[in-house]
């Protein structure tokens, strides 16, 4: 696995300078160049020379990009690659699609269904069937947008009576540990821990304090330093808990700093790779196959009882997290690097030290330049000088 320092200036410019699938593409492109490979970016594809549908036909920033051994080639655009095939992407874009292949695959879901303000006849037997908490998603999102999570039957009739014209995926809510799991031909990759933003007390320090020192080792990681707390939702969310900046809570006790039950930007993201069970494991490795997805993200819950419940898949997933986890594990290559094993004789159990950085926003500056009628840029033209 190739490894890195985390901490150092040139991964906070890396994370801040791009966007998620941009950042996606310059990690593989690093990879890339560590085992030898060439990374060329390009404008678009017909700057390729290349037609592949389900990538983009053309890019306003430095995310389409092809590696090349000189004897074959891949495309990518994020973690995409040239290898998806289009019945897959678009299976996977569609929420209730992905919930009926994987339900007759036997693979557990939460209960639910389609939902709108004309027809909440799931959410009738959701509570028929005893559920209070639901999760209400729209049909086509994907990051956990449009998400409401932990809903009462009043929300999330509110939420279709807003939404006239829209359709909804409405499931039951499970509460449990939350993993994404990156899977990759086949096996699983990496994982990390998903957790909303929270705090926990040591019996001396107040909430106030807590958060001091939270934001404080936030600020020392790349992605992690990225999004602070909306201010006003941490008020309401301690008022909610009964608790204010000057309250010491007991020890062990955990205070949610969001009234949001879906993690965030703003949440923790621990390396739990080896630490995944067993169980989830297996789930998100038959979840990926089950959908035709050789590169894909999935989301589980760990019920306390020890069922594991899917919850998301998605066939283009950020790699930020994995590379740059928080507040456990070193910043780390071994997602690229198992994306081109799937196309290139590299060794992947190698334990080595990331040597070669690219200074990508110069790269990107002179892709993007009208003036650069090839549309192309070559990564390993762009090496920063001490480490050429």
């Amino acid at each position: 696995m190739i490894a890195f320092d985390q901490h150092e200036p040139y991964f906070f410019d890396l994370v801040r300078e791009s966007d998620w699938h941009e950042c996606s593409s310059w990690l593989i492109a690093l990879a890339a160049i560590h085992h030898g490979l060439d990374a060329t970016f390009y404008r678009s594809q017909s700057a390729a020379k290349v037609s592949l549908p389900g990538l983009p036909k053309k890019t306003s920033d430095a995310a389409f990009l092809k590696v090349s051994d000189g004897r074959r080639e891949r495309f990518f655009f994020g973690s995409q690659s040239d290898r998806l095939s289009m019945p897959t992407l678009l299976l996977t874009r569609d929420k209730l699609k992905t919930r009926g292949t994987l339900i007759r695959k036997g693979i557990p879901v939460p209960a639910g269904g389609i939902a709108s303000a004309k027809d909440i006849s799931v959410l009738k037997a959701l509570v028929d069937q005893g559920v209070r908490r639901f999760v209400v998603k729209p049909v086509d999102a994907s990051l956990g947008k449009g998400v409401h999570s932990n809903q009462s039957v009043r929300q999330v009739q509110d939420i279709l009576q807003g939404n006239k014209g829209a359709s909804f995926v409405l499931e039951q809510y499970v509460a449990g540990r939350e993993f994404r799991v990156f899977v990759v031909n086949g096996s699983v990759a990496a994982a990390t821990g998903r957790s909303v933003a929270s705090v926990v007390g040591d019996g001396n320090k107040t909430v106030g304090q807590l958060l001091v020192d939270r934001e404080a080792t936030r600020a020392c990681y790349p992605f992690a330093a990225m999004k602070a707390l909306d201010a006003n939702d941490l008020e309401l969310a301690l008022l909610m808990q009964g608790v204010s900046r000057l309250t010491v809570p007991a020890p062990g006790r955990a205070i949610k700093l969001t009234t949001k039950d879906i993690p965030g930007r703003d949440s923790e993201y621990p390396d739990m790779t080896s630490k995944l069970p067993s169980g989830a494991a297996d789930v998100a490795v038959l979840a990926a196959q089950t959908l035709g997805a050789s590169v894909c993200g999935i989301d589980l819950i760990v019920h306390p009882g020890g069922q594991t419940i899917l919850l998301e898949a998605n066939c283009r997933p950020m790699l930020r997290m994995h590379s740059f986890p928080y507040p456990d594990g070193r910043g780390n290559l071994s997602v690229p690097e198992a994306i081109l094993a799937q196309f290139f004789p590299i060794d992947v159990a190698e334990d080595a030290q990331l040597e070669k950085r690219v200074d990508f926003v110069r790269m990107r500056a002179a892709l993007i330049d009208a003036a650069n009628t090839s549309g192309a840029v070559e990564a390993k033209d762009y090496l920063v000088p001490d480490t050429l």
